[in-house]
């Protein structure tokens, strides 16, 4: 008798168990953050848009808006099937009254120091490379229909390099290299979304993307000058008349022409990572709730 009141006590104790856990579920499915992320710019490094299983960590911080602290944070990842973004363990409402502001970053990483964030560029991952962030810090308060928006800037700047060459190549020859020198490491400013420049300029290989005609890679904005080509043992350089800066969020279009001779023309283009609307006129992102 003893044996059979002991276990109705555990069944009785497991059940109750149980039923927490559930109220525990729904509370935080009730209470869950949802958000509606998308790129502001219509490419990041090496595709367009968000791809499915991409991931952006989402900080959320309450108090005051000019300064990230204290936060909580979550990784979002995205379904192409449902053009939606999900988390196993999302962030939730404290309740519906505050003020939340958010942050997003993407590629999602560990952030300890929101104003001084270090970066490396590793020109071999092009995906990791590029840095887009999103702020929303107009003040959200608490909702359970309507997702956070977060419109995600590329930071970075992107310099593409295209080769073709003149009459007296016979062919299409073989480049072995495309270089520059320029600065790789830096910080980041999350709430500004800003990169600053730190480390020295060292000599950075420019990937191909279609070998001995295309060259492009996500560089730290800063200025750069002489671009190196190396075909068999020449090199052949180019000079620009005036130092080149990129600037974050703008995408540089080099078109090189090479000559045998050593001579090498340039048919220069910027273009905006930005949106435009049909009148070439930056549309106008605003924070929605």
């Amino acid at each position: 008798m003893r044996t059979i009141q002991k276990n109705l006590v555990f069944t009785i104790i497991a059940l109750l168990m149980l039923d927490c856990s559930k109220g525990d579920d729904e509370s935080l499915l009730s209470n869950a953050i949802t958000i509606d992320a998308s790129v502001k710019s219509l490419t990041r490094g090496a595709s367009e848009s968000f791809n499915d299983e991409d991931v952006v960590r989402v900080y959320a911080w309450t108090g005051d808006n000019s300064v990230i602290s204290n936060t909580s944070d979550k990784n979002y990842t995205y379904s192409s099937s449902s053009s939606t973004w999900y988390s196993e363990d999302p962030l939730t409402w404290a309740d519906l009254t505050t003020d939340y502001y958010f942050m997003g970053v993407y590629p999602a990483r560990d952030i300890t120091d929101f104003t001084t964030d270090s970066y490396t560029l590793d020109v071999s991952d092009q995906e990791s490379a590029d840095l887009l962030i999103a702020t929303n810090v107009g003040g959200c308060k608490g909702s359970k229909e309507t997702p956070i928006s977060l419109i995600f800037n590329h930071v970075m700047a992107k310099l593409t390099i295209n080769l073709s060459y003149k009459s007296e190549f016979l062919d299409t020859p073989t480049v072995n290299s495309v270089e520059l020198s320029a600065g790789k490491t830096g910080t980041i400013n999350y709430l500004n979304k800003t990169v600053t420049l730190t480390g020295e300029s060292e000599v950075i290989s420019i990937p191909a993307v279609k070998a001995n005609t295309k060259y492009a890679s996500v560089m730290i904005p800063q200025t750069i000058g002489d671009i190196v080509i190396k075909i068999d043992d020449k090199s052949y350089t180019y000079s620009p008349d005036t130092a080149i800066e990129l600037k974050s969020g703008k995408h540089y279009i080099l078109n090189l022409t090479v000559g045998q001779d050593g001579e090498v023309k340039l048919n220069f283009s910027i273009n905006e990572w930005e949106t435009e609307d049909g009148n070439g006129e930056a549309l106008e992102f605003k924070d929605i709730c």
